[in-house]
């Protein structure tokens, strides 16, 4: 409590605070401070961002072929059991899956390739060996760092890891190419997932057949574009955070500056 109470001291020494929603704001409120401004989240402008910018990757591009892609980022060993046997089950031609694990040592990869049980391939020795290939890989392993924001731009759907353990990785990222996210039970702690879950762009799954199941689902055409929809509606509604912060720091300096 007492280390609770030195920080509550430390808020009374800035001249305003931006906050990223009202729940924030209501907090600041309870502790009677009232100098704060609800700019919104300054992370949807850098995202959106992205898609202007994103590199072209030739060897996603002729992986994934006509086919649709799932993107699955940040993926740990439970997530990854979901999207293996998911996998295993369901080798339909019209998909292929691109996983991204947190964990990109050679000894987890090759527990990875070994639980997936079809066909797939390491990006590097893609890129290595000018592999030609594709018909035959299901399953595309980026084991590189720095890509993932941009290889969204490939995908049709993700899947964000991380919703099993301690908490959901970016699912800006992906949003910001009008992806709609899977995601695991743990993501009460992030607001973005919270609002997109509500407004049915980003969804929940505790289980295998949750997933089989959300996945079907957005299969179809219809579902889908009502789930693109809310991720660009979001994003569209809530940019603009970063101007509000900066154009409102110019105030404050301008107002100094004339005292």
């Amino acid at each position: 409590m007492l280390f609770g109470k030195f920080f509550q001291r430390i808020l009374f020494c800035f001249s305003t605070i931006h906050v990223q929603n009202t729940t924030s704001a209501q907090l600041l409120q309870s502790i009677g401070f009232s100098q704060f401004k609800v700019t919104g989240d300054t992370r949807i402008d850098r995202v959106l961002d992205i898609p202007l910018t994103a590199k072209q990757f030739p060897i996603i591009e002729d992986f994934r072929g006509e086919a649709f892609l799932l993107v699955a980022g940040s993926t740990w060993q439970p997530d990854e059991a979901i999207l293996a046997t998911f996998i295993q089950q369901n080798q339909n031609k019209k998909w292929k899956y691109l996983i991204a694990p947190h964990d990109i040592s050679h000894s987890h990869i090759y527990q990875l390739q070994q639980k997936l049980k079809v066909r797939s391939l390491r990006y590097t020795q893609a890129e290595q060996s000018s592999f030609a290939d594709w018909e035959h890989v299901d399953v595309l392993i980026l084991d590189t760092i720095g890509m993932l924001s941009q290889v969204y731009q490939y995908g049709k759907l993700a899947y964000i890891g991380g919703g099993f353990g301690r908490g959901i990785h970016n699912i800006l990222e992906p949003a910001a190419f009008g992806l709609p996210v899977i995601i695991g039970p743990n993501y009460k702690k992030f607001e973005e997932a919270n609002q997109l879950v509500d407004q049915k762009g980003c969804f929940s799954i505790n289980n295998q057949v949750q997933f089989n199941e959300i996945f079907t689902a957005l299969a179809q055409e219809d579902i889908y574009y009502k789930a693109n929809q809310a991720i660009t509606g979001y994003l569209a509604n809530n940019q603009g955070a970063s101007k509000k912060a900066m154009t409102s720091i110019q105030e404050l300096l301008s107002e100094r500056a004339t005292k």
